[in-house]
């Protein structure tokens, strides 16, 4: 109170770059409600989705999408158990 630029430390939980307005958050950041993003989300490590996940149009997976115990590869060839734990186009194959 009454110190424009108050008190601080090495600890920065958020700095604002004043000439882009980019907002960097240098620790855990929670939201206990919505978040609304209206261009786009990058994540350079992991993203965990403790419930459902809704993708309303595309959705681009660059490497390997594994759905439980399936796997799914970028040719559209598929593996899982229903195949006898082999690729689909094997399966057809045989």
């Amino acid at each position: 109170a009454k110190d424009q630029y108050g008190p601080w430390n090495n600890l920065r939980p958020f700095s604002v770059d004043v000439k882009t307005g980019n907002v960097t958050f240098a620790h855990f950041v929670g939201i206990n409600d919505s978040l609304t993003v209206n261009k786009y989300i990058r994540v350079d490590k992991n993203i965990s989705v403790g419930e459902d996940l809704w993708v309303d149009r595309n959705a681009t997976v660059a490497g390997t999408l594994t759905v439980g115990n399936s796997t799914h590869a970028s040719d559209g060839n598929i593996m899982g158990s229903r195949w006898g734990n082999k690729w689909l186009w094997d399966a057809v194959i045989e």
